[in-house]
């Protein structure tokens, strides 16, 4: 049985360390390839370690506040996204490509019900469980989507309504 660990660290920023000076936290989990280890706080935010090497851990970032709500859960998709969920009912989507600097992809997933968690199947569809008891599924594979959108569009996607929806993404067009 393994009982030391490699490494006890202190987890937070000075204003969140209690008086043991460890934050409690309801929640860990790691990344898809175990780099990060990303940790809900006791006060709603996620804060986001290196644990590359498990006997030194750095603390990378805390994740910016996107909404006025404090995040409820939190998950990394298999594709190393990471999604979050908070009190104000919108889930966050942040590219994982660059660990230290974690960007929001998108605008806010918001619906009508309060999400209280939020996972990834393996191929990547995520779902979303809130407060009144409905559980949502939102497949976010990107060719799926193509067709959707095109299929929306009538087939003609044109660079206007793309830059008007996908702003962070170059035009190209995707329905033929």
């Amino acid at each position: 049985a393994i009982r030391t660990p490699v490494a006890q660290v202190p987890l937070g920023s000075a204003n969140s360390v209690t008086a043991a000076g460890a934050i409690q936290s309801p929640a860990l989990m790691y990344s898809h390839n175990g780099h990060m280890l990303a940790v809900l706080t006791t006060k709603g935010t996620v804060e986001l370690w290196n644990v590359a090497d498990p006997a030194n851990p750095k603390r990378l970032r805390q994740l910016p506040t996107i909404t006025t709500g404090l995040v409820n859960s939190f998950a990394f998709s298999p594709q190393g996204a990471l999604a979050t969920d908070d009190e104000d009912g919108a889930i966050q989507l942040w590219t994982a490509a660059n660990p230290t600097n974690l960007q929001p992809f998108g605008q806010p997933i918001a619906i009508s019900s309060l999400i209280t968690s939020v996972t990834f199947s393996l191929n990547g569809t995520m779902a979303g469980g809130t407060s009144a008891g409905t559980i949502f599924l939102w497949d976010l594979h990107v060719n799926d989507a193509i067709k959707r959108i095109c299929a929306a569009a009538g087939g003609n996607l044109t660079p206007r309504n793309w830059h008007h929806y996908i702003p962070q993404l170059p035009y190209r067009a995707p329905c033929r």
